[in-house]
This record gives structure tokens, C-alpha cells and sequence, in this order.
């Protein structure tokens, strides 16, 4: 049995693949670290010394072994140049909407949270869209049945004027059943064909 370790040391040989003292815990903390340290999401989000002294504070106040240094899922289109809104008790979020069918980019990932037809209403058509059958709930836990209707609806909201790529809405859970998976693809050669004239 190793002897204790430091938590570099633990985490660098569970990653390695090697048997290190104990399981490393790392949790992916962020609101908890901002209350523990009295913090606004707003300032946290957008200082990073006081993002870091906040997660540093609340690793010193837990002991656990590792940092997962993040605020939110708006840094990238942030970077981009998307205009940011920030609140003091959440999360930030778009400031305009721009959707990203302004980005010039050809094709859009869509997730799952809503149907294809809100996707085409709020990119007007302009690019391709892919998705977006909900992975936990209709891929990996549905009946072959669930599948090939939430199929069929995607692609009778995604198929007319084309631009539509039927999809899974997120990553397809690793269980996925394998006669899931076909009645997509099933489903799309069967009423994804287009008329040619």
C-alpha cells in the first residue's frame, strides 16, 4: 500500500493509471466557494485573482485534492466577442441576442433543451443545423419506439429547405443500446428522404 501522499502526487498517479494512496477528490465547485468567501458571481466571473483566492479559500477550508477552476460556459463566446450580461447571484449569460448564427459559422451542435423548429425560428434558416435527440432521456433510456418519433419529429421540423443534420443533442451516452442507435439511423433513411423534381 503506497504511503501518503500529497495530493499532486495522488492526483498524477490516478491519472497515470498507477495506484496511488486513495481515490483524489475533486469537486467541481464553484457557486459553494463563492458563498463560503462572501463573493458576487459577477465579480467572481470576471477577476481572475479573485476567482482563484475564492477557490484557494474554500480548498483550504475542505482539504480536497484538486482545483476545477472554472465560472461558467460564457468564457469562449466571451473571447469571441460576444457581449456578456453578469448578474451578482449567477450565472452570466448573453447580453443581446446574436444566437450564434451570426458568427458566420456554416453549421450549429444544437443541445436537446429545445425542439429543431426553435432552432430554425431563431437562426431565420441561415445555417446548418445539427441534432438534437435528447441523449439520456430518449438514446439511452428510451424505447426503439421513443427513438423513432423523437427522430421523426426532428426531422419533419429540420428537413424543409434542408440545413438540417439529424444528430443526438450532446454526447450519446456510452451504454447507448446498440438497437437505439439503429432506429436513428433507421428512421433517417426512412423519412429523411428529399424529393428531387
Amino acid at each position: 500500500m503506497p504511503s501518503e501522499m500529497n495530493p499532486v502526487e495522488r492526483v498524477r498517479r490516478t491519472i497515470a493509471g498507477e495506484i496511488p494512496d486513495r481515490v483524489p477528490v475533486v469537486p467541481l465547485i464553484i457557486h459553494h466557494t463563492m458563498r463560503l468567501a462572501g463573493v458576487r458571481y459577477d465579480q467572481y466571473a470576471q477577476d481572475p485573482r479573485l476567482l482563484v483566492d475564492t477557490q484557494v479559500r474554500a480548498w483550504q477550508t475542505y482539504g480536497y485534492d484538486g482545483f476545477h477552476v472554472t465560472c461558467d460556459n460564457w468564457i469562449l463566446p466571451s473571447a469571441l466577442g460576444c457581449p456578456i450580461r453578469f448578474f451578482p447571484d449567477q450565472p452570466p449569460t448573453a447580453a443581446a441576442r446574436i444566437l450564434m448564427a451570426t458568427t458566420g459559422a456554416a453549421g450549429l451542435e444544437v443541445d436537446y433543451q429545445h425542439d429543431i423548429a426553435y432552432y430554425r425560428q431563431r437562426t431565420g434558416g441561415r445555417v446548418c443545423l445539427q441534432g438534437n435527440i435528447e441523449p439520456s432521456g430518449v438514446l439511452f433510456r428510451g424505447t426503439t419506439q421513443q427513438v423513432r418519433e423523437a427522430c421523426r419529429k426532428a426531422i419533419e421540423q429540420g428537413k424543409p429547405g434542408s440545413r438540417f443534420i439529424l444528430s443526438s443533442g450532446c454526447e450519446v451516452p456510452r451504454d447507448t443500446p446498440v438497437a437505439n442507435l439503429r432506429a436513428m439511423i433507421q428512421t433517417a433513411q426512412e423519412f429523411g428522404r428529399y424529393e428531387h423534381g
